[in-house]
């Protein structure tokens, strides 16, 4: 991914049982909300649907094919930016976001603060097992077992430090130059691996009066323990 990509998986409940599936992942796919139906699916900004190419065999894996989607986003001035430092003691996590505004109105603007993981594998289901066309080809997945074990799985969301749907900025906070800040006292869940693998995702959500038509208006990553500067 382009450093201007910020990905988040959500492992969902199901079977075989998946050891991340997100708590609250059936509740964010529910069609008052994100109106997830398959998976898997992927958004942009949480709302706009992305073109998996589904149907075409073999599914383009090259990252040009999907370059218009992106630059339509990522073409687009950001009315706010984000910082983000923590730091980690034993299970203990405090966080500190920052949201610079370099607008007067943000109506309905939230924060949503998670917990990724990356560096991890499990077994992945594998529905082309025994069939006759495969998606990629460059990974030979008809001939591959189902499930195929140790597949890696990245960026998997661990946890939301925040409502899922986001935490209200206070609006008299928001005016052109000025810094919002909100710190965390939080601990790790139990279904953490390796903490050196461990990064916070912060964005904010506005401009919409629903969840489904509410974007990102702005991300930023950092590993936990380190200091991520407006950039």
């Amino acid at each position: 991914y382009s450093d201007r990509v910020i990905p988040v998986a959500i492992h969902c409940p199901g079977a075989p049982t998946d050891p991340w599936a997100y708590e609250f992942a059936n509740q964010l796919s529910h069609p008052n909300n994100y109106n997830v139906l398959g998976r898997p699916e992927g958004r942009y900004n949480r709302i706009h649907t992305v073109d998996m190419f589904q149907g075409t065999q073999p599914c383009p894996n090259d990252a040009s094919a999907y370059q218009a989607q992106v630059d339509s986003f990522l073409n687009q001035p950001a009315p706010l930016g984000l910082a983000i430092d923590s730091s980690l003691s034993g299970s203990s996590l405090s966080i500190n976001v920052k949201v610079g505004f370099a607008t007067d109105s943000v109506p309905n603007a939230r924060l949503v603060v998670y917990l990724l993981e990356d560096g991890l594998s499990y077994n992945q289901v594998n529905y082309f097992t025994g069939q006759s066309a495969t998606c990629d080809p460059n990974f030979d997945y008809v001939n591959l077992p189902n499930p195929i074990p140790n597949f890696p799985q990245e960026h998997v969301l661990l946890k939301s430090y925040t409502d899922i749907f986001g935490d209200l900025i206070p609006q008299n906070h928001i005016s052109n130059g000025n810094i919002w800040s909100r710190d965390f006292s939080v601990s790790l869940p139990d279904n953490v691996t390796n903490s050196e693998n461990l990064s916070i995702v912060a964005f904010v959500l506005g401009n919409g009066d629903q969840v489904n038509n509410r974007p990102v208006l702005n991300v930023q990553r950092a590993k936990v323990g380190a200091n991520q500067d407006f950039d």
